[in-house]
């Protein structure tokens, strides 16, 4: 209802006799005002989800169409149903802008204005348009879901003939097998049966037979021992290759990884045999890619073995933590050698919160110079424990003692170190995994390690006697030896942003090779 009201007002007040049709006539154009802005609001959000709908089938789209293998016809498909998806995501904005500038509009009328006409049939046509986008959106996301199950049905086939195949190989296999035991029996009867020469000729039929048999698997045996010895000639090629790097390095000598803020990386010398006598740092720069030492020094620590493990902390500081069997304080110790000093002197020496540890603990630093202590099995909960040591206590108290949501690692070869999220970066190295290749599995910090955030098969092989630490999100992986391609120790840096899927780094460093069995036999 609109009144049209023709006497003056005073300081926004009608005259008394036009009071109740002035009121009437505002609060009628303020209903519509409001139902339309309703409208053009609702559109407005049934566009915002069409675009994120739309996002998100692209994403899709886009992970789908790269799988292997697709047939031409449904990469067609999914070409057009890219295209289409484009389309939406090229006119949602346009909508929205229009709706924007239609709800400002709307908004800006004076109060007890009539909305006018054209603008009203705009907004009306502004919603409609809303709509179908939002339908557009809708029929695009269910083509990505059509695809997507296409993609998978495609794979499902695959792996069902190739297991068809499979079988049917095996039913010969068996068909042969048979036929052949049968064939053996039959002679053996008729030799037994045959008089004289004919028993003497079934007899060696039968004896040849065997001897065929015999032969087969004397062969098989034979082709499983040269795989074998030709694994070990490409171990002991590639240690040739590398021959005069091992010729001058001691066996059995022991070095640790650990990286800085600078990302640089710290080889530790351990022992049980250095030059200084004493454990020893040699750090690799980031800047040079490991290939240049900005240190080598010899640190206020004795020569230390598999009984001490190292960290590093916010400032740089060495962290040297001895496990055990025996300390002066009867708990696993923190000896932290100081960064201003160039590791030359302490400037913490104490015993822990912690009982003696041994092989069957592993340690990291979070962001706040927690201790993470890490007991991968056995345990009290049945699953790797996190007991984290507090930097405020000197590592006296502890502030968590939690089961984690991974099962034992006590039976495998795993790592562990610190994302710049304290996230625990939970590294599968081998000897076996789900994806046959070196997996990480990353704990939370915001559940205190009880859920995952991440499970990937990463693009490195499986990596026993590898070393790893965190570069920030980055994950360095250490080759020591006993040989390499560069015949030094390598460095592969996983990158965090592809989920460690792809390397960002490969290269041979400044530093000699490092396992154990680096060194001429």
């Amino acid at each position: 209802m609109n009144v049209k009201l023709g006497a003056k007002t005073y300081k926004g007040v009608p005259p008394c006799n036009e009071v109740i049709p002035f009121t009437r006539n505002s609060h009628s154009t303020a209903v519509e005002k409001g139902e339309l802005l309703a409208k053009l609001q609702e559109g407005w959000e049934g566009l915002k989800r069409a675009m994120d709908k739309a996002k998100a089938t692209k994403k899709d789209l886009q992970k789908d169409a790269k799988q292997s293998g697709i047939p031409k016809d449904i990469a067609k498909k999914f070409d057009a149903a890219i295209k289409h998806d484009e389309k939406v995501l090229k006119e949602v904005p346009k909508a929205l802008a229009d709706l924007q500038k239609l709800q400002k509009q709307v908004a800006g009328l004076k109060v007890g204005k009539q909305i006018p006409h054209a603008l009203d049939v705009k907004a009306e046509k502004a919603v409609l348009v809303a709509g179908d986008e939002g339908e557009d959106a809708e029929k695009a996301r269910q083509e990505a879901k059509g695809l997507h199950q296409a993609v998978l049905d495609n794979k499902a086939d695959k792996k069902a003939d190739a297991l068809d195949k499979q079988a049917d190989q095996y039913a010969a296999a068996q068909a042969a097998a048979t036929k052949k035991a049968e064939a053996a029996a039959k002679a053996k009867k008729e030799a037994e049966e045959a008089a004289g020469e004919e028993k003497k000729k079934a007899e060696e039929a039968a004896a040849k037979a065997k001897a065929a048999a015999e032969a087969a698997a004397a062969k098989a045996k034979k082709q499983e021992e040269e795989k074998k010895a030709a694994e070990a000639a490409a171990q002991k090629a590639s240690q040739k290759a590398c021959a005069a790097q091992l010729k001058n390095l001691p066996c059995g000598v022991e070095w640790a990884f650990v990286t800085d803020s600078k990302g640089n990386l710290l080889a530790i010398k351990k022992g049980p045999k250095t030059g200084s006598g004493k454990t020893e740092v040699h750090r690799l720069t980031a800047a040079s890619n490991y290939k240049k030492f900005d240190l080598h020094t010899a640190t206020g620590l004795h020569l230390t073995d598999k009984n001490w493990d190292f960290v590093m902390d916010s400032q740089d500081n060495l962290v040297c933590i001895l496990k055990g069997p025996k300390t002066g304080s009867g708990k696993t110790e923190v000896h932290r050698l100081s960064a201003a000093s160039n590791y030359k002197q302490f400037n913490l020496q104490t015993g822990t919160g912690l009982q003696y540890a041994d092989e069957n603990w592993a340690f990291a630093m979070d962001s706040k110079d927690r201790l993470v202590c890490i007991l991968k099995g056995p345990s009290g909960s049945g699953k790797t424990e996190v007991h984290r040591l507090t930097a405020s206590s000197n590592y006296k108290s502890f502030d968590l003692h939690t089961a984690t949501g991974l099962d034992y690692t006590n039976n495998a070869d795993w790592d562990f170190a610190m994302d710049s999220e304290d996230n625990l970066a939970c590294i599968l190295k081998g000897p076996t995994s789900g994806s046959g290749k070196t997996e990480v599995h990353k704990l939370s910090g915001s559940s205190s390690f009880k859920k995952f955030n991440l499970h990937t098969a990463t693009a490195l092989h499986y990596s026993k006697g590898w070393a790893f630490a965190m570069v920030k999100n980055d994950v360095l992986s250490i080759l020591k030896g006993p040989a390499s391609g560069t015949c030094m120790t390598e460095v592969h840096k996983l990158s965090g942003s592809s989920n460690y899927d792809k390397f960002s780094l490969q290269t041979g460093t400044g530093l000699e090779l490092s396992s154990t069995d680096s060194c001429a036999r």
